[in-house]
């Protein structure tokens, strides 16, 4: 833990908070529970305790992270935005002590991977399904997260590569496009824009589109923000923090359309359809990102394979499954 010492007569000062997972635990706790006294009972701590932790947070960041109600607490829009990143921090930050205690630091044995993604993705799929047919012995271990966050991980040495959508440019690293993916327009069966063998951002100027704050969603965003602009065209866009799972829920629902980089299953999903997304917003990139200076063996390796696969033309070589998805030829 972080200690300041002052200056003019050398004695402790209090710790920083920021820096102490104790902190974040309590407020964590408190956040999932609505309550400081029965949070404190979980961590064996008073609630006493537990409110001058909070409170203290609260004034290190200049935030008020609760509001507090006779029922108990409920998190205020900004501490909910806090502790959605504070729980992943303290999740990363215990996982690196662990590496540290199992002497798994820069092992050439475990792959980190981060992804944006979807990795039934066929093209990812059949990629990772590869790399462990030929080095079996290597530990893979995945990390979903928002795309800016992941590539500051993998910046940062974090995380050994991240699949992500577009081709970021950031210092250090290398990004490589291993395809371009399709998007699909995801809608109620009986829309009336279900008649249309392909969907354009035209097509779509009265609906609202729900756009995930998660995974592709920011991307997809950009793409059809530039689209419109050249159409001259307004969309209706809702941000929902939702995967896609409920994204297809909320469609189904009528709560309106949404964009992803796959289609759907009928077979699974039979209250929506899926239609391909035509003109130049209807694909995006698919990248692969790492660090120059990250030596892992097994990251090369994946790097190579994804090279390989890319020259054979194997991340565009599809046929059909049984399902009538698409489906990489191995």
């Amino acid at each position: 833990m972080n200690l300041k010492r002052s200056s003019s007569k050398g004695r402790m000062l209090a710790p920083d908070v920021a820096l102490d997972l104790r902190y974040l635990d309590g407020i964590i706790c408190a956040a999932e529970i609505g309550s400081f006294r029965r949070a404190a009972d979980l961590l064996n701590i008073s609630q006493s305790t537990l409110s001058r932790r909070v409170q203290m947070l609260e004034h290190r960041l200049g935030l008020l992270l609760f509001e507090r109600t006779p029922m108990g607490v409920v998190t205020t829009d900004a501490g909910a935005a806090f502790i959605r990143e504070a729980t992943t921090t303290a999740r990363h930050f215990r996982q690196e002590l662990d590496n540290i205690s199992n002497g798994l630091t820069n092992n050439q044995n475990v792959l980190r991977i981060g992804t944006t993604l979807s990795l039934t993705d066929f093209r990812l799929s059949c990629l990772l399904n590869a790399f462990r047919d030929q080095h079996p012995s290597v530990e893979i271990r995945f990390e979903e997260a928002k795309s800016a966050n992941i590539a500051e991980s993998v910046r940062r040495g974090r995380l050994d590569l991240a699949f992500v959508t577009g081709k970021p440019i950031l210092p250090e690293c290398e990004a490589m496009t291993i395809s371009m993916s399709q998007l699909y327009a995801i809608l109620p069966q009986n829309h009336p824009l279900a008649d249309l063998t392909e969907i354009n951002v035209s097509d779509l100027h009265d609906e609202i589109l729900i756009i995930s704050e998660e995974e592709a969603g920011p991307y997809i965003e950009s793409v059809l923000q530039r689209s419109q602009e050249e159409l001259t065209c307004k969309l209706k866009l809702s941000r929902q923090r939702v995967g896609r799972e409920n994204l297809i829920f909320l469609v189904s629902r009528g709560f309106g359309l949404t964009i992803l980089t796959s289609p759907i299953r009928r077979d699974v999903y039979p209250d929506v359809i899926s239609r391909p997304v035509g003109g130049a917003a209807g694909s995006l990139p698919l990248s692969i990102l790492w660090r120059r200076a990250n030596d892992n063996s097994a990251l090369h390796d994946l790097v190579l394979l994804a090279q390989y696969r890319m020259a054979s033309r194997k991340f565009f070589d599809l046929s059909t499954c049984a399902c009538g998805e698409p489906r990489n030829v191995c």
